[in-house]
């Protein structure tokens, strides 16, 4: 067990393991962003922290650390930018095509709807009865009924507005009627192949930025297929890292007539920084 430590050792610590501690404000700093989330970015600028050697590579300053933390903060912000556009997209089309396709009654809450390889579906649908009970919504409040718990008359297009990006995310994956979600791919001209592990890559991501996780030298539990036709030739990347969800997001965003600022934006802050784009086309965590 590590004692604990004030936040002027914390700094003193840092110092005699060599880093330049070039900014007045580093205690204010560690008082606002956990050390421990600290060091998660430090770590890339240690000598070899996997072997417990965590000196800092020589000249390294708590400013360029901080650089990442930054930079990686702006990436966040980028992503739930796009993110949050998509998810409302995808939220609608499908509220769209599944009413259309399987009805008006609450087809997503019967187990016989998903395939039998769906993984945890009964805690699946217990989510989601937890989710439109929990929910204050007056709008689904209006389709409840035996004393609030009958949850078989809400509908589709009322359900995906309080139910996580993720769960629909598993819908559109494992619904053993997959005709609302190929309409769904149809409506933005993209593949059907490998368009549900797109979906789930971008739910997952979402909940990642919503966290405040680290991004930069970091590899994706579940990673973002780019089709072959999509992918940049000039640039060497990682397919586990976030590079390739940048390129799906740009895609989608031009499905939707609204890419161009925004790869515009997401170019221009990967150029600013040399050491943090290669985090992000390359991850490799120290």
């Amino acid at each position: 067990m590590k004692p604990f430590k004030e936040i002027p050792e914390l700094v003193e610590l840092l110092r005699t393991r060599g880093l330049i501690i070039d900014d007045a404000d580093a205690a204010a700093f560690l008082h606002d962003f956990n050390y421990y989330r600290f060091t998660g970015y430090a770590r890339q600028f240690q000598e070899n922290p996997g072997k417990h050697k965590n000196d800092f590579q020589s000249g390294t300053k708590l400013s360029d650390i901080r650089a990442a933390v930054d930079l990686d903060a702006r990436t966040r912000a980028l992503f739930g930018s796009a993110l949050t556009t998509i998810e409302l997209s995808v939220r609608a089309r499908f509220a769209h095509e599944s009413g259309r396709v399987l009805g008006d009654e609450a087809f997503y809450l019967n187990k016989e709807s998903y395939l039998s390889v769906t993984p945890d579906l009964d805690r699946l649908l217990a989510k989601v009865r937890s989710d439109l009970l929990r929910s204050k919504s007056p709008t689904v409040a209006r389709y409840v009924a035996g004393k609030g718990t009958d949850l078989r008359k809400v509908p589709v297009w009322v359900a995906v507005e309080v139910l996580s990006f993720g769960v629909i995310a598993k819908m559109i994956e494992y619904l053993s009627n997959d005709l609302p979600a190929r309409k769904v791919a149809e409506s933005y001209s993209i593949a059907w192949e490998g368009f549900c592990s797109t979906i789930h890559s971008f739910a997952v991501l979402r909940n990642q930025c919503a966290h405040h996780n680290q991004l930069w030298h970091r590899k994706l539990d579940i990673q973002t297929p780019v089709p072959k036709k999509f992918r940049p030739r000039e640039i060497k990347y990682d397919p586990q890292g976030i590079f390739p969800a940048i390129v799906m997001l740009k895609l989608y965003l031009a499905k939707l007539n609204l890419g161009d600022t925004w790869s515009t934006e997401v170019e221009d802050h990967l150029a600013q920084n040399e050491s943090y784009s290669v985090g992000v086309y390359r991850p490799f965590a120290r």
